[in-house]
């Protein structure tokens, strides 16, 4: 199609752009997938809250936690569990958090005894890649102070869970960053064109 039959065909400011639409799509599934990475290969900034405060044998005591990335955004769709334990004691196991919104959860524990309790924090939200995180609480009345925050690490311990860490760490920008600069390389060359096109096109016309 030579330059006048385009210019008839899409008059100006209304001819597709391809490129463009495919830049843009490309932006979105590469902002999305690094969303995903950050979920799967991040820190996780956690912090504990106990209800009553301090917790007291004996009754039923309200975990509530709340979970953010590094760039303080809150945590989604976890799936966390806690153990504590005590010497002389059996081990408890509570049920699954609950979310109870974006990046907070709950769940509920009994602790038979006072005394200095360990919890276990699971996160088993990601298949074979478990990040565990221990933590102290005082039960009883005598316990002073609330429990500690902690830091769910990236990914479980493990070469192959570390490798695949890097590679969405450190991989990823790159791959994306490569592929922004030969788009906008390229949007340049297809403006070009398409300016010198439509000169074209104008030259053409009586």
């Amino acid at each position: 199609m030579n330059s006048a039959a385009r210019a008839a065909r899409y008059p100006r400011g209304m001819r597709p752009r391809p490129l463009r639409l495919l830049r843009t799509a490309a932006a979105a599934l590469l902002v999305g997938a690094a969303s995903w990475a950050a979920a799967h290969a991040t820190l996780v900034f956690v912090t504990v809250e106990t209800t009553p405060s301090p917790p007291l044998p004996g009754e039923p005591t309200t975990l509530s936690i709340v979970m953010r990335d590094p760039v303080d955004a809150p945590v989604e769709d976890a799936i966390v569990f806690v153990e504590a334990s005590q010497p002389g004691q059996e081990g408890i196991t509570t049920d699954r958090f609950v979310e109870t919104e974006p990046g907070a959860y709950e769940t509920t524990v009994r602790f038979p005894s006072d005394g200095d309790w360990t919890l276990l924090f699971r996160d088993r939200t990601f298949r074979q890649e478990e990040a565990n995180a221990t933590i102290t609480v005082g039960v009883g009345p005598d316990a002073t102070g609330e429990p500690p925050s902690f830091i769910f690490p990236p990914t479980a311990t493990g070469p192959q869970n570390l490798t695949t860490w890097l590679v969405w760490l450190i991989g990823l920008p790159l791959v994306a960053g490569a592929i922004v600069t030969v788009m906008v390389l390229r949007g340049r060359e297809d403006e070009g064109a398409e300016a010198a096109e439509a000169a074209e096109a104008d030259a053409a016309q009586p």
